[in-house]
């Protein structure tokens, strides 16, 4: 690399450039570093697109950078953590190759199928977007067909080799240092001889502290692009006239702990919409109530009942099986299963209901352990008055299959990723995953035909290729949110409406009397009635212009909970004030 450099420097040199940029992808972002340190005279900028420990070690390179990067500061330390951890658990490939290349040579000119695993296995850890599986290919036999698989990454040997870096060695102000300078932490990345050969982001997928790959341009979303694509999406940029059944199939369920928040949630969304529509719909059957994803209540459209329980079973039994196996070792499933579905297909049955009937037949079990074992491995839901706007009424559960007079089907969780995206992208693999408690979707995304983004952070998002994504700039009215609304709770990097990353409140209640309200499209506070008082608490100061509006947003939700009342309204002094 030293020799590298010192041609380039050189190159430029006699072609006369008196000034010039620099850029770099992977070891060519080291080399470009020393070019930087050993002609920065001439050098104007430099830029590099390459993971966190080339990075880190170009820095090495230019004069008053080493002191940029510190244990002391939580950035600095996060890319040197990331360092650690490459060298720990991701450098095998230059392990060899930079001790044994001929070794991993022969393999590589022999078999196309090493070429292509010890190419694609990099491809794979390294690079969080959708692989076009031509190109794939076309780099692998690139290199199988030149059999040149060992002598592309000769340089990784080289630079194992030799001490010579192409620049001297500086201290932590930017100035040549002797031999016995003092160490600093960018220390350990000279003594590292761990460039990644293949380029792209390094050992930390989608980290925030990675550079983008420079081999295709990807588009970035600004964080209130983000965050207006999702409010758009959730009709809360404009109150959407549509039905109820259609919104909530839309939205892809609403989450229901407290049974009565959707009806805040479908109001605060919808134009017009009344509360006995939705207590329609559930006496109807069109919508039901049941465990679906991250395994909690969601109100969901009957058809998406019976296409989607089949798709988290497993994570229900998983997570039965962690908490209260133990309870239950002695009993047969199968035959615990068989007898409670007897049971529940006499009448709805209440969890409680069942714990003592099925404890008499095996009162050596733990009796909480037989209840749940039934409601983790039988699709159930629950059945009115709860749930019913205005009633009230025990947690009564029936079979899904009866309620519904259809069976459960099978459907791709593709679908369920679409319908997802649809309701809360763009969207990283991680989001996903969070909102529906599923894993090992990243091969699922990544053969589906999406559109590949960036955030501002660096984080690969997806999203369909026709969803809406309104400007950042578009008008966002203030709303008011109901509990457990699935807004907050349905990404893993929540900053897009959550920008500091508080702790979404999880009240118990039936709902509709507590939750979160939003102005410009960010959660700024928490709404309760008590009482005949709807009282408002900001987190911060709010504008004259959002307080007004807020206020009007606030008489009408008043309005909707409590039409034959008089609520009076109190904006509280912000937190922490």
């Amino acid at each position: 690399m030293g020799r590298t450099a010192r041609a380039w420097a050189e190159l430029m040199r006699r072609l006369g450039y008196q000034r010039y940029g620099l850029h770099g992808g992977d070891v060519g972002a080291g080399v470009s570093g020393m070019v930087a340190g050993l002609d920065g005279e001439h050098v104007i900028g430099l830029h590099v697109a390459t993971d966190p420990l080339t990075a880190a070690a170009t820095a090495t390179f230019i004069p008053g950078m080493a002191a940029r990067l510190d244990d002391n500061d939580p950035v600095d330390k996060l890319i040197l953590d990331r360092m650690d951890a490459f060298a720990r658990d991701g450098s095998g490939y230059l392990a060899i190759q930079n001790s044994r290349p001929q070794t991993i040579g022969y393999g590589l000119a022999d078999s196309p199928l090493l070429q292509l695993a010890w190419i694609a296995e990099k491809v794979h850890e390294w690079t969080d977007l959708p692989v076009d599986r031509d190109q794939l290919l076309t780099t692998v036999s690139l290199h199988w067909f030149t059999g040149s698989g060992a002598s592309a990454a000769h340089t990784l040997y080289e630079q194992a080799h030799s001490s010579d870096w192409g620049a001297p060695r500086r201290g932590r102000d930017g100035t040549q240092a002797g031999p016995r300078a003092a160490r600093s932490p960018l220390d350990r990345v000279r003594a590292r001889p761990a460039l990644p050969g293949n380029g792209g982001p390094g050992p930390a997928r989608g980290g925030s502290a990675g550079v983008l790959r420079a081999a295709t341009v990807i588009e970035m979303l600004s964080q209130r692009g983000l965050n207006r694509a999702t409010l758009a999406r959730q009709y809360l940029l404009d109150r959407a006239p549509a039905r109820a059944v259609d919104a909530i199939a839309h939205l892809a369920g609403m989450q229901s702990q407290a049974p009565l928040a959707p009806y805040v949630g479908l109001w605060t969304r919808l134009q017009g919409f009344m509360p006995g529509e939705l207590s329609a719909l559930t006496e109807q059957r069109q919508v039901v109530r049941l465990h679906l994803m991250r395994n909690t209540v969601h109100l969901v459209t009957a058809r998406d009942c019976l296409d989607w329980r089949a798709l988290f079973y497993p994570l229900h039994a998983a997570q039965f099986s962690s908490r209260f196996r133990h309870g239950v070792a002695e009993v047969d499933l199968g035959t615990l299963l068989g007898q409670a579905t007897q049971l529940l297909a006499k009448q709805p049955r209440a969890r409680a209901e069942l714990r003592k009937l099925l404890a008499e037949l095996w009162p050596k079990a733990d009796p909480n352990a037989l209840a749940y074992a039934v409601t983790h491995h039988v699709a159930l839901c629950q059945v009115p008055p709860r749930g019913i706007w205005g009633e009230n009424g025990p947690v009564a559960w029936a079979m899904a299959e009866d309620w519904l007079g259809a069976p459960l089907r099978s459907v791709p969780v593709d679908a369920l990723v679409v319908r997802y995206l649809g309701a809360f992208g763009p969207a990283s693999v991680a989001d996903i995953q969070v909102w529906s408690g599923l894993t090992r979707l990243r091969e699922v995304v990544e053969r589906m035909p999406l559109r590949a983004f960036r955030a501002e952070n660096g984080r690969a998002l997806y999203d369909l290729p026709d969803a809406p994504r309104p400007a950042g700039d578009m008008p966002a009215p203030p709303r008011f949110l109901p509990e457990y609304d699935n807004l907050l709770l349905s990404h893993k990097d929540r900053t897009r409406v959550n920008p500091g990353n508080r702790p979404v409140p999880l009240p118990p209640g039936k709902g509709a009397t507590t939750g979160t309200f939003l102005v410009d499209g960010r959660w700024q506070g928490t709404w309760q009635i008590r009482g005949q008082v709807l009282h408002i608490q900001p987190f911060t100061k709010l504008p004259c212009t959002d307080h007004d509006v807020l206020l009007a947003e606030a008489a009408r939700l008043c309005a909707f909970i409590a039409p034959q009342a008089t609520c009076g309204i109190v904006v509280g002094e912000p937190a922490g004030r």
